[in-house]
């Protein structure tokens, strides 16, 4: 009691040197300061720092299924995405879900015009999903994921973004979430286009019949930019993201960098993007995992290097044998390393044709997924 009575007294003192004005806006800073939400994301450095400013890794899992259950009207997701699913995503300790999106479903293009689920009803069931994971306590990334020049349906994975529709799919997305701090983009899945040059700014490129202009990360950083969002980006590598090797050398720039906006002054809201597997599918062993372990060290330094300028979001990785014999070295590597990662995926396949993380939506993990959810556990305080 003799304490607390010094206190107050003590405050009354400053309250009476400091004048009233000063008082007023120390408390108008502390409540400012209490109302940032916690579950925000910014780049300082070469971390992701959240509302409350402390360091975050993303962990946790693709919820695969947008990208391609609505190209034919059947749905829009793959299973349930309800508040008890994603109650069993966080169960594991995750603390962020990646969303791989349809571009065509998204803009309402190239789909046949009775399709019930492009368009308001994709867009709006994908909003409610956000909120949902948002209100549990999850990150959300938004990745586009399917794509196609021209009319083409976007019925599979091209080797870059498209400068036909990618913009304006990043500026419709970027809008729709600019005020949703817990959102990042991840603007192009795994790009596998030629040159670190096409990467950033655009090529020509040639699939099926014609060629068709890819859209470089400029443009797409660009969009989103444009569209008034502000949260990280994430810019995945060449070689399917598995390389990183001139990520820093060609990283486009970021015109949010100098803006008034900017939750970080002179700070580009860029993440690299980096995705590591045991495959190709179809032909992985653990025998075979562990010569591709081999393999896929090799570039792992590269990772390293970029990681000391920039965060460092693995956005997917995995492997085909219903084991873990390559996850666990990556997640040991990850964690060194202080990586993002995010396993593919939370669908209920078969673990050795599809790197299936449950086998069940109540979370029950698959001999692969068994893998990640014991490692999430052993991260938490």
């Amino acid at each position: 009691m003799r304490r607390a009575r010094a206190k107050a007294v003590w405050i009354g003192a400053v309250c009476l040197g400091l004048g009233l004005g000063a008082v007023a806006a120390a408390a108008a800073q502390a409540g400012r300061d209490a109302a940032a939400p916690v579950l925000a994301l910014h780049v300082r450095g070469n971390a992701l720092i959240d509302g409350a400013g402390k360091t975050v890794r993303l962990v946790g899992v693709n919820r695969s299924g947008a990208e391609y259950m609505c190209l034919s009207g059947g749905g829009i997701f793959d299973g349930p995405v309800d508040a008890r699913a994603i109650a069993a995503i966080r169960a594991w300790h995750a603390n962020a879900v990646r969303v791989p999106l349809n571009e065509d479903c998204w803009l309402r293009i190239n789909l046949d015009a009775a399709n019930p689920d492009a368009g308001a009803p994709y867009r709006n069931a994908i909003l409610r999903f956000v909120s949902r994971l948002n209100a549990a306590g999850l990150y959300a990334i938004l990745d586009l994921h399917w794509n196609a020049p021209g009319k083409g349906v976007a019925s599979g994975q091209q080797p870059m973004a498209d400068a036909d529709h990618a913009p304006a799919f990043w500026s419709s997305v970027a809008a729709a979430f600019k005020d949703r701090p817990a959102v990042v983009f991840d603007l192009y899945n795994e790009p596998y286009v030629e040159s670190w040059r096409c990467w950033r700014d655009g090529c020509t490129v040639t699939t099926g019949a014609k060629p068709w202009r890819t859209a470089g990360m400029t443009a797409l950083v660009a969009a989103v930019r444009k569209a008034g969002a502000t949260q990280p980006i994430i810019l995945g590598g060449l070689a399917y993201a598995s390389d990183l090797s001139r990520w820093l050398q060609y990283a486009p720039a970021d015109p949010l960098r100098w803006a008034k906006t900017n939750p970080v002054r002179g700070q580009a809201q860029l993440a690299a993007g980096y995705h590591s597997y045991c495959g190709p599918p179809g032909t992985s062993t653990p025998a075979a995992c562990r010569n591709w372990l081999f393999s896929t060290q090799a570039r792992w330094p590269a990772v390293v290097q970029v990681t000391k300028t920039v965060p460092v979001v693995t956005g997917e990785f995995g492997e085909y044998d219903c084991a873990t014999t390559y996850v666990e070295p990556f997640l040991k590597f990850a964690d060194q390393h202080r990586l993002s990662y995010l396993g593919w995926a939370w669908d209920t396949y078969d673990c050795g044709g599809f790197p299936a993380l449950i086998a069940d939506y109540a979370g029950t993990p698959t001999r692969y997924g068994i893998g990640l959810k014991r490692h999430l556990a052993t991260l938490v305080p």
